[in-house]
């Protein structure tokens, strides 16, 4: 046998072996190892329940809205003219005291012509009182006092009270009393030059400067009292009639950070035909707030007798609710009569009842739990 044919079946023999001891190692090892076993996992769950108890329940009706001002004008002018400074700039956020001058328009060309129909209508009278001295002798006096208190500078004074028919029918005739009035009219919209602050407020809107040319019609600006407000928010029908005026409402900040107390004031009749809800208004006096803060409002209705309140992610969309019996879930048909933000006021569940206090993921009748605590 040559020397090639030896190393083949040397090799050969080799390769048997190897093969034969990686068959037996691999047998060792697969029966070394311990079969896996999966662990039981305990299925009950622990939960928080609740006591039923029923009884009355105060229902809160969240709502939110503007501030407004309670005393508000918005200025516009009646006559034409330049306006001139004041004592305060007219700019927004300018405050003024009640009676204080808000604007005032030059009113020169003006008054100059008031005073003149004031020299004519007291040359009118005076000329009368000569005819009044003979014919109507009695009314002289009157008419001669009246002249007397007379000032081209002050309000034209009243006339005096025609006491016989026939001294009213001379006056008149004359063309007096038409007179008056025609003046009397003049010196009215003398008063428009001037316009003052009708209560204690601020100027939150201003659309003219001193300077500027007024007329009539034209819009001014804005002036509120400050302190006093008004919250109109919009509730359902079916709440709205169970609100009363009077009732107090508790104002919160849209951060939480201030409270505030405020009073039902109004409620309108009328349902908006848009939004299908009724508008409640709402007064709350408060140095610390301002017109055009949002705020919310629990407004707080009439109680629900017999009722439960609890979370309202417990109630399915069955209207039912899980109780607890003997460690195990169970439905409940319930009633709701209310829900709330965060809550469901329901009826219909027992007194003594126990049902989950929390919602439970997965949850399904006959589920077993363990009940850890009871909320009463």
């Amino acid at each position: 046998m040559n020397t090639n044919n030896i190393r083949k079946v040397l090799l050969a023999v080799l390769g048997l072996v190897v093969i034969a001891l990686a068959l037996f190692f691999s047998g060792v090892i697969a029966n070394s190892k311990v079969p896996y076993q999966p662990k039981k996992q305990d299925t009950t769950k622990q939960v928080l329940t609740q006591i039923v108890s029923n009884g009355s329940v105060s229902v809160s009706l969240p709502a939110n809205g503007l501030l407004q001002a309670v005393n508000r004008v918005e200025l516009t002018a009646r006559v034409q003219g330049v306006l001139q400074p004041g004592a305060h700039l007219f700019r927004a956020g300018t405050s003024y005291k009640k009676g204080e001058v808000l604007l005032k328009v030059d009113a020169s060309e003006y008054q100059a012509g008031v005073l003149a129909q004031r020299a004519n209508f007291y040359n009118q009278v005076t000329a009368l009182l000569p005819d009044l001295k003979l014919d109507f002798p009695n009314a002289y006096n009157a008419w001669s006092n009246y002249t007397a208190q007379w000032s081209i500078n002050s309000p034209t004074p009243k006339l005096p009270e025609f006491t016989d028919s026939g001294v009213k029918n001379y006056i008149t005739g004359r063309g007096v009393v038409a007179a008056y009035y025609a003046l009397k009219a003049q010196e009215q919209n003398l008063d428009f030059y001037t316009v003052r602050a009708p209560f204690d407020g601020v100027l939150v809107n201003a659309q003219v400067t001193e300077g500027s040319l007024i007329r009539p019609g034209q819009s001014l600006g804005t002036f509120i009292g400050a302190g006093d407000y008004e919250l109109a928010v919009s509730v359902a029908p079916s709440y709205a009639a169970q609100l009363k005026t009077g009732a107090t409402v508790q104002l919160h900040a849209l951060d939480g950070s201030q409270s505030y107390t405020g009073v039902v004031k109004r409620i309108n009749q009328s349902v908006d035909a848009t939004t299908q809800s009724i508008r409640v208004f709402i007064g709350v006096r408060s140095t610390a707030l301002a017109e055009g803060v949002y705020l919310n409002a629990d407004l707080q209705a009439q109680a629900i007798d017999n009722a439960f309140a609890l979370d309202r992610g417990l109630v399915t969309a069955d209207q039912q609710v899980f109780s607890v019996v003997d460690n195990q879930l169970k439905l409940i048909d319930v009633q709701v009569v209310h829900y709330a933000e965060k809550q469901a006021v329901v009826r219909g569940i027992p007194d003594g009842t126990v049902v989950l206090a929390k919602p439970l993921v997965g949850a399904f009748e006959g589920m077993p739990v363990l009940p850890t605590a009871s909320v009463q």
